[in-house]
């Protein structure tokens, strides 16, 4: 990879930041905070690590999966292991965001490029760069930018060793997807399906990430005695009382179409200054048009490899994406922190769309405008640069977004976790239903009612507030 794109992505990257973290201190006074409280999850997570006390939200409890990642907190750990503080962990984490930001804008980047040109993998970086709901998962301080980039690197991977069939590196990095989300165990899964079957590779290496996701689904087990993770239970329908198989269709189906039309579609969205992080928000995440262009893609891809009979990156974009989407439908139908559980997959349609749009161009400046290559690449660039446009107006939209997010929890839960450190007995006991700031914060006993931090509680939440 030149040097010039690695300069380019990675300047852009830290300027993006730099506007995500002028946002923040703008609406919060000055004060660190991150766009929710979950965040504060994780960090409580990773305190008890270096404590001694992993997967235990409380010091003595039995071990909790409130987290639902095996391997983010242990990353989280090593900055309380440097000797960062309470708020210094929250600057670490916004650090490793932008460096899994750099990181996924280069892999994106060199997928791009080898899927199309350097034209087609500098307009698939930047239009990934400019989505502002893409930077603001990065700077939440979770997981999310994390997994996002390495299901890119798992791509990547792919797309350089499926000639030879050496397949190492995909598989590495297949085994820290797995170790990430409860997602990216369902991902590997594909993943072996496609080698095995589709390919007809009969390499059983591939089970080697299977075999990683497994080990946090037997650690929940062991811990709560159910296969179902705690923030499953609290937020999934699936755990709600009297589901049966037909609600949970018609909920999946309802959400799917919600995915299509208003976001992947650009048909959301509403002239209103709502800019919260939960249920409620309006905003436009793609631009108009975006799924018409995607679906092109999908089409190139999917006939030019069944044609050739050689299914490769295209059809395992195609399954990555369709898997992801089915089951985020059905087990976690939610638009909270504006759709922070779909967002790791935007980058997949993104390539469906980069695709679409230089299958249109060719087909439209070739034969009927009698356009030469250069003449091709021009319109490719005229049309992306509508796209770009749009990335950019919700760029600004965003990052003003996160700014208030981030007031939000600064003047709700860190303002109570601050509150209660103060002015709360060190032996009381304290009940919430946002369990992150006001733990990691205010340092006391705490009992969650929604079930994350609190085994077996989030069963009691699903029949109701008044069932607690």
């Amino acid at each position: 990879m030149r040097t010039r794109y690695i300069i380019l992505f990675s300047t852009i990257a830290i300027l993006l930041g730099a506007i995500f973290l002028r946002s923040m201190l703008f609406y919060t006074d000055g004060h660190l905070a991150p766009p929710l409280d979950d965040t504060f999850i994780f960090f409580q997570y990773a305190k008890q690590i270096c404590h001694g006390a992993a997967f235990q939200y409380n010091t003595g409890d039995s071990p909790t999966t409130g987290a639902t990642s095996l391997l983010y907190p242990f990353i989280l750990s090593l900055g309380f292991l440097s000797g960062l503080g309470k708020t210094g962990i929250l600057a670490y984490s916004l650090g490793l965001g932008l460096v899994f930001l750099i990181a996924a804008s280069l892999l994106i980047f060199g997928i791009g490029r080898r899927l199309f040109d350097e034209t087609g993998g500098l307009v698939l970086g930047l239009l990934f760069l400019f989505n502002g709901q893409i930077l603001w998962s990065f700077f939440c301080g979770m997981e999310t930018g994390f997994f996002m980039c390495i299901i890119l690197a798992v791509l990547y991977a792919f797309l350089l060793e499926a000639e030879k069939k050496r397949y190492l590196w995909t598989i590495i990095f297949a085994s820290i997807m797995a170790l990430i989300r409860p997602e990216g165990l369902i991902l590997s899964g594909v993943l072996f399906v496609f080698i095995f079957f589709l390919r007809n590779e009969k390499n059983y290496y591939f089970l080697i990430p299977v075999g990683f996701g497994m080990i946090f689904v037997g650690m929940n087990y062991a811990f709560t005695g159910s296969l179902t993770f705690n923030t499953m239970i609290a937020k999934s329908p699936l755990s709600r009382p009297n589901s049966n198989l037909l609600d949970i269709a018609a909920t999946a189906g309802k959400y799917c179409f919600y995915i299509m039309k208003d976001i992947f579609s650009g048909c959301e969205g509403k002239y209103t200054p709502a800019m919260y992080a939960n249920e409620g928000q309006e905003a436009v995440y793609f631009a108009p048009f975006s799924l018409f262009f995607g679906l092109i893609g999908v089409l190139y891809f999917v006939t030019k490899e069944m044609r050739e009979k050689v299914l490769g990156i295209g059809v395992l974009t195609l399954c990555l994406l369709m898997t992801s989407l089915f089951s985020l439908c059905v087990s976690l139908p939610v638009k909270w922190h504006w759709h922070r559980y779909l967002i790791p997959f935007y980058p997949l349609f993104l390539i469906f769309m980069v695709s679409g749009l230089s299958l249109f161009t060719r087909l439209v400046c070739q034969p009927l405008l009698s356009f030469g290559e250069k003449g091709i690449k021009t319109a490719f660039i005229s049309l992306a640069s509508f796209f770009l446009l749009f990335g950019i107006l919700n760029t600004m939209y965003f990052s003003v977004a996160y700014g208030k997010n981030c007031k939000d929890i600064y003047n709700q839960q860190m303002a109570l976790g601050a509150w209660i450190e103060k002015n709360i007995p060190k032996d009381a006991v304290v009940a919430v239903n946002d369990l992150g700031a006001v733990k990691y914060l205010g340092d006391r006993y705490i009992i969650d009612l929604l079930g994350l931090g609190t085994n077996k509680a989030g069963w009691a939440w699903v029949n109701g507030a008044g069932s607690i």
